[in-house]
């Protein structure tokens, strides 16, 4: 086990300087905007790594939404539909699976796929993947609950 432990977030050795920093940033986010801060911020994390304070960053991250509440726009779709389907759709599954396993005993991996990605495919699909319409062109797209989802704009779908 390393000897070295992160410093804790709620301590602080200087309040003073803390506050300052603070300051100066809100001063930038008036002065220029937050493009401009968030650039600094980016930079500065650069600069850590390269000092070896941080780690390299992992090549995934879990899903953070980074707008606020008020900004999002409303859900395209009926939620509480799309959730009881999803829940439908789920136990279909886990059904048809369990019902193999007892003839075959070898397959309850694939529940665990269908679980983690019935999310990303079914709002995809619901509102993402969508045939050509006015205005906006088709997105094909391919998938399997064992293969990464993959989709691209059609090259018939470019809008002029």
């Amino acid at each position: 086990m390393s000897g070295y432990h992160a410093p804790s977030a709620a301590v602080d050795s200087d309040i003073i300087e803390t506050r300052e920093w603070i300051e100066s940033f809100d001063a930038l986010i008036r002065a220029q905007d937050s493009t401009r801060a968030l650039f600094l911020l980016r930079r500065l994390e650069e600069h850590a790594r390269e000092l070896g304070l941080l780690a390299a960053p992992a090549p995934y991250s879990a899903y953070r939404n980074t707008l606020p509440l008020e900004r999002q726009g409303p859900y395209p779709g009926n939620l509480e539909l799309e959730e009881r389907l999803t829940s439908i759709m789920r136990w279909n599954a886990l059904a048809i699976v369990t019902r193999a396993n007892k003839a075959y005993g070898e397959l309850g991996g694939h529940i665990a796929s269908y679980a983690s990605a019935a999310e990303i495919f079914e709002v995809g699909f619901n509102h993402f993947f969508q045939a050509a319409r006015p205005g906006h062109g088709a997105i094909w797209c391919t998938s399997s609950p064992t293969l990464p989802l993959a989709f691209t704009p059609a090259p018939s779908s470019r809008v002029a």
